[in-house]
């Protein structure tokens, strides 16, 4: 990665990348690896589905009853401000206090089990 970044100056990480090249780098790991693959478009992990299940079990224990469809319909590609705003429109109640957090923690129990 140094190699490619000094060669491609404009090239830039993703936050997510950056911090995990970063650890590797700082604990000398990176020579201890052989390989790493970065799956960025849901080749090896359909990482989409698993954070829509999320969604959909976040809701359902808060009392909503919503499809897979509803969410890819309310919160993908859009900020969670945005989200929010679809939600309350279409459903015409307020997301749950702490529904993002839930979110993610479900769906990285999602990952963690598949």
């Amino acid at each position: 990665i140094q190699s490619f970044i000094k060669i491609n100056k404009n090239f830039k990480l993703s936050p997510i990348v950056f911090n995990i090249y970063s650890n590797l780098h700082s604990n000398n790991q990176l020579n201890a690896n052989k390989l790493v693959i970065w799956d960025c478009d849901g080749v090896l992990v359909d990482s989409e589905a698993l954070l829509k299940q999320g969604e959909v079990e976040a809701l359902s224990e808060a009392g909503f009853n919503v499809t897979i469809d509803d969410c890819v319909r309310l919160f993908s590609g859009v900020s969670p401000d945005k989200a929010t705003e679809n939600f309350l429109k279409e459903m015409g109640k307020p997301l749950p206090d702490g529904f993002f957090k839930q979110q993610i923690e479900g769906s990285m129990g999602l990952f963690r089990r598949r």
